[in-house]
């Protein structure tokens, strides 16, 4: 079955939460609108919730250095050469995690709530409060774990949501005012 795009939903091996975005697409492409929730969030006149979901909030991490101490000496005796294989396993196990500590990555920096509405992203916190102002957001990317969030003067942030490709759609449309189909499904 073909949608307003031309293209066909029903993909082999598609999600269901990716199905349910090219659906939503679909339908506010065709000019539908999104219906509001009611929730605890404390709104401003004339705004609307649609989506209060559980958050992980990631920021981009840069690794560390990569050093390690590296430890050895040990005189040359029997009880010597079991104290160098000892370190050689310790000290081989350091390097290990020292390489992981300086691969760049996404790392979760707090817990909690979302609330999309037609005005904010509101993320309620383990630690506090943090609003974004849709006027902050220069582009939001669908990356398949979650939600990038590229924000003016503030450092990017991750949410990872579930059914991050619907919500994606959502997010779009109410910050850009755009429908737009979810990127391809991850295999």
């Amino acid at each position: 079955m073909s949608d307003a795009y031309g293209v066909n939903r029903e993909r082999p091996g598609a999600s269901p939460s990716w199905t349910s975005a090219a659906q939503l697409a679909d339908y506010l492409h065709r000019g539908g609108s999104l219906t509001p929730l009611a929730t605890d969030l404390r709104t401003a006149p004339g705004e609307k919730v649609y989506a209060q979901l559980p958050v992980s909030v990631e920021m981009f991490i840069p690794g560390e250095d990569g050093s390690y101490i590296h430890k050895g000496g040990i005189p040359v005796s029997p009880l010597g050469a079991v104290l160098r294989a000892g370190m050689a396993v310790r000290n081989s196990h350091h390097k290990r995690q020292a390489a992981r500590l300086a691969r760049e990555e996404w790392r979760e920096v707090d817990r909690g709530a979302a609330y999309i509405s037609n005005q904010r992203l509101a993320l309620r916190l383990s630690r506090m409060w943090d609003v974004i102002d849709y006027r902050m957001l220069m582009d939001v990317v669908f990356d398949g774990a979650g939600l990038q969030l590229q924000l003016n003067g503030r450092e990017s942030l991750r949410l990872v949501i579930p059914a991050p490709d619907y919500h994606f759609v959502m997010a779009y449309y109410l910050v850009f005012g755009q429908p737009v189909l979810p990127p391809e499904p991850y295999r």
